[in-house]
This record gives C-alpha cells, structure tokens and sequence, in this order.
C-alpha cells in the first residue's frame, strides 16, 4: 500500500474498532498492514476470518429479528461520518461561508454586519491547527522526518509540539533545543515548539 493510503486506513480502523464495535474488521485491515508494522501478529489469519464471519451471521440475524437495527444502524453510522466530515472540512466550509457572506446582500443588513469578523476569525483559529509529535530522540533526521510526516497529513498545522520524556532533568540530550530551533527556522510556514 502506498504512504498515502495510512490515513484512510487509521479512518477505517477506527471506525471498525470504535463506532461499528467490529474488531475483527480492524484487526483483518491490521493484518493488511502487518509487513509495514513493528509489531508481530497475535492471531492467525484463520482466527481473524472466522471472527469476521461470527460478526457478519450475528448481525445479519440481529436485522433478521429486528429490521429497525438496520435503520439504528444506518442512522448511527450517517451521523458518525458527517459528523467527522464537517471537522475535517471546517476550513473549506468556513470560506464558502466567508464567500457567500460577501457576495449576497446578506452582509449589509443590520443584523449580519458584524458576521465577518467572527467568520475570519473563526476561520484563522480553524487553519491554525497544532499537531503534538512523540519522538524518542534529538537527532535532527528524525525530527525532520516527523516534521515531514506532519506537513504532508496535516496540512493545516500551523504549531508542531515535539513531545519527549525522560526520568530525570539531566537524561535530556543537549542538542533538543538547537535542533527544535533549527527546524522551527527551516519551515517559516510552521512554528516548532
């Protein structure tokens, strides 16, 4: 799979482990991803089909005895998807908004006068997203490749956090900072903290 599919797959994951409550989905899409990961395999293939086949028969005879838990389900799963639609699109809606604010009549009535301020700085507050990147490291090739990895899944992020922890104040390696401010000068486009 290429580079550009994980973000979807991390989607699907999710949405199979957490709102579908289907956790053989997530783990066959894991078993997907398996040569890409760190970690070994806990369960054979055999065991993650059987399971996603005990799902499929135990929620085909759920809508057999009850169709409304089609329409829940529907129902529940519209929402969940619009709902992670409308956060991930607030920018884009935030313009159209900013667009047809200014192009209608809409903007000089009395009671819409003051809309646009709000809409812009809403809309700044949107694009200024800030990202927190656990690294274990002070090397730069590192830091520079988390910084990467941001700029090309987050293209919204405006405030890169490197995260580190050490046990005690004299285990932390004296090129974090330097490096930090490296970067943070590298990208004028992103604030590096």
């Amino acid at each position: 799979m290429r580079a550009r599919d994980e973000p979807f797959d991390g989607l699907v994951c999710i949405l199979g482990r957490i709102f579908i409550r289907n956790p053989p989905l997530s783990s066959f899409l894991l078993k997907l991803k398996r040569p890409h990961m760190s970690r070994p395999p806990h369960s054979g293939m055999l065991t993650v089909l059987m399971a996603f086949i005990v799902v499929i028969v135990t929620w085909a005879g759920n809508v057999a005895l009850a169709p409304i838990a089609l329409g829940v389900f529907a129902a529940s799963i519209s929402v969940v998807l619009v709902t992670l639609f409308v956060i991930s699109a607030q920018p884009t809606i935030l313009r159209l908004l900013l667009f047809f604010y200014s192009a209608t009549p809409f903007s000089r009535w009395a009671m819409s006068r003051g809309w646009q301020r709000r809409l812009v700085s809403w809309y700044k507050s949107r694009r200024a997203a800030r990202v927190c990147v656990w690294i274990k490291d002070d090397d730069i090739y590192v830091m520079l490749r988390a910084l990467l990895s941001v700029q090309k899944n987050v293209p919204d992020a405006r405030t890169v956090i490197f995260v580190h922890a050490y046990h005690s104040i004299d285990a932390v390696p004296s090129e974090l900072h330097p490096n930090a401010r490296l970067l943070d000068e590298a990208f004028p486009t992103i604030t590096v903290e």
